[in-house]
């Protein structure tokens, strides 16, 4: 069964801003820094890896998030330019939500775990 995994590309993260001066903040919270620089949804093809256009409009990326809708998982692969790793069944493995760095001219590759052996 086909299903759509969604990328949405970040400057990066930033600290929450301090809203009462005299709050303690020992610890800092870190949240991502909006509005995302771009967003693709991509549908999955079984085997056959899906892969990501190379973005390099957005010139100030520096991570991707990655959503993966609940019940389904991935493998996947981050792909520098020119690199020559094509995703596959030894490839690491994601469910959920989670963030890599990301760079301009990057492309993320996945295939569907449930058809992998």
């Amino acid at each position: 069964m086909a299903f759509t995994i969604r990328l949405h590309t970040y400057r990066g993260n930033t600290q929450m801003m301090d809203v009462l001066p005299k709050q303690y903040s020992a610890d800092s919270v870190r949240m991502l820094q909006e509005p995302y620089e771009a967003a693709e949804a991509l549908v999955s093809n079984g085997l056959v890896p899906v892969t990501s256009t190379a973005d390099t409009i957005h010139t100030q990326v520096n991570m991707i998030r990655v959503e993966v809708p609940d019940g389904q998982s991935i493998r996947y692969e981050v792909l520098q330019p020119g690199s020559a790793r094509v995703v596959g069944v030894n490839s690491p493995r994601m469910s959920g939500i989670d963030f890599y760095p990301f760079y301009p001219g990057w492309r993320f590759s996945f295939i569907d775990q449930a058809s992998a052996p």
